[in-house]
Parts: C-alpha cells; structure tokens; sequence
C-alpha cells in the first residue's frame, strides 16, 4: 500500500485530505506543522507528501527546500 504523509496545521484539512486518500487505499500519515512533518517522513518514507505552504514555525516552502536538498528524499512527490 502507498504511504502518504498530509501536512497542514488546521485539523480539518488533514482530516479532509485523509479521508480522500483513504477512499483510494492510501496509508496516510499526519503531521500539525513542517518539524513534525520532517521527523515524520524520515520514520514514514511517505511516496506522496500533500503539503500545506502557510503555517507557523517552519512553512511549506522552508519543508519543500529541505526535502529537494536530501538524496534520501528529493524523489518524493510533493
């Protein structure tokens, strides 16, 4: 099964894009801001991270350049 990761710092979102994902056999994994999100793809390999761009503390864009930066994840898709 495909593991994705959603990313957004309003509950309702992730719990939206969830269920979508989940409607189409995707294990989906969560996290409320970018350094939970980076400490989670390194535990989860996701193969699909849906990433919200305004949040607090490290936003969409600062998480994107870290994961473009890295060989262990640069093929993600964002």
């Amino acid at each position: 099964m495909a593991k994705a990761l959603v990313v957004d710092d309003e509950a309702d979102a992730r719990e939206f894009v969830r269920a979508i994902l989940e409607s189409g056999d995707w294990e989906v994994e969560e996290a409320e801001d970018g350094d939970v999100a980076l400490a989670k793809v390194a535990e989860v390999k996701p193969d699909l991270i849906v990433l919200d761009v305004q949040m607090p503390k490290k936003d969409g864009f600062a998480v994107f350049g870290e994961l473009v930066k890295s060989p262990d994840t640069k093929d993600i898709k964002v």
